[in-house]
């Protein structure tokens, strides 16, 4: 019960603790080689699609002159297939 009411001298300011950064890796080398691996598969990737043309522009000719000859159609089950097998 003495503690309830007792008065203390005056406490000093806390500071702010810095946030602690865990920088506990595993595999290092193997997670660093990984990393690179990836970033040069993402370059490569990215060489390739700046490279290829925005517009397929033969393939848009030939189904705007197929469609102009109402001689274009459509399987809806080929193109069920083709997208189910991209996915």
């Amino acid at each position: 019960m003495t503690e309830i009411n007792r008065i203390e001298g005056p406490v000093p300011p806390q500071q702010p603790k810095a946030p602690q950064i865990s920088r506990k890796r595993e595999n290092t080398l193997e997670g660093s080689a990984f990393v690179k691996s990836e970033s040069l598969n993402i370059i490569e990737l990215v060489k390739m699609a700046k490279e290829s043309p925005e517009v397929r522009q033969k393939l848009v000719d030939q189904i705007r002159q197929a469609i102009e000859a109402n001689v274009y159609n459509v399987d809806p089950e080929r193109i069920a297939r083709r997208i189910l097998s991209e996915l």
